[in-house]
């Protein structure tokens, strides 16, 4: 079986995520297999890389890059309260991140603590925009449901319609800003090209800058002149 192989042999460049990843796989395959004592082994060896790589790491914010899959891990060996533990910790440490709110929202839920998931949830959006923001009112309306709020569901759910479209409106205005900026250089490559033709004709001993050269040379100025007058304050 491959995924044994790797597992056993990784590779000498491979990261803590990587093997630890790799083992997630192999815990999940035996346990299609319906070997749960290999899939625990699996599990346990990906605690371990987990756990170190998180000691290792040099701050809090390095250290929580592996926080979802030690939550995960945590989880599937039947201690989520470690999970709850590890993740209030981290939060404490990183207060003004949405990472670990969220992710210790997420445990919650599985385990049908809804009022601690909903709480934690609350307080990532605080801090979460974006895809990112929509991602976790998406999660929070799941809690809802849990909780038999239908009420409170549909409000979150109007809000992650509104914040969908918003999202998209953003996504709309970074690409104008992006062929913007495309023209912006194209009309600035005609302008220093009109000028070197010009400082060329100059250099030549011609008294007069060439028709074509004159007329590139109007046609960039006033393009770029126009791009330099739209460009934001």
């Amino acid at each position: 079986v491959r995924v044994e192989k790797l597992a056993s042999e990784p590779h000498p460049e491979s990261t803590p995520d990587d093997r630890a990843d790799t083992l997630g796989l192999l815990s999940e395959v035996r346990v299609q297999l319906g070997d749960k004592q290999g899939a625990r082994d699996a599990l346990m060896q990906r605690f371990v890389i987990l756990e170190n790589a998180a000691k290792d790491a040099p701050n809090p914010v390095a250290a929580s890059t592996y926080d979802f899959a030690r939550a995960n891990t945590y989880v599937g060996l039947g201690r989520a309260d470690e999970a709850v533990k590890m993740l209030q910790e981290r939060e404490k440490q990183i207060p003004d991140s949405y990472e670990p709110p969220a992710r210790l929202a997420g445990v919650f839920a599985g385990l049908k603590r809804y009022p601690e998931a909903l709480a934690a949830i609350d307080r990532a959006l605080k801090h979460a925009e974006g895809p990112r923001r929509i991602d976790y009112l998406e999660l929070k309306a799941d809690i809802q449901a849990g909780m038999k709020d239908s009420a409170g569901q549909l409000v979150t759910l109007a809000q992650v319609v509104a914040g969908t479209a918003g999202v998209s409106t953003w996504h709309q205005q970074q690409q104008h800003l992006g062929v913007q900026q495309q023209q912006r250089l194209q009309q600035q490559s005609q302008l220093e090209t009109a000028a070197r033709l010009s400082e060329a004709a100059l250099a030549g001993g011609q008294q007069m800058v060439p028709a074509v050269t004159a007329a590139q040379l109007q046609q960039s100025s006033v393009g770029a002149g126009a791009a330099v007058a739209s460009w934001p304050n």
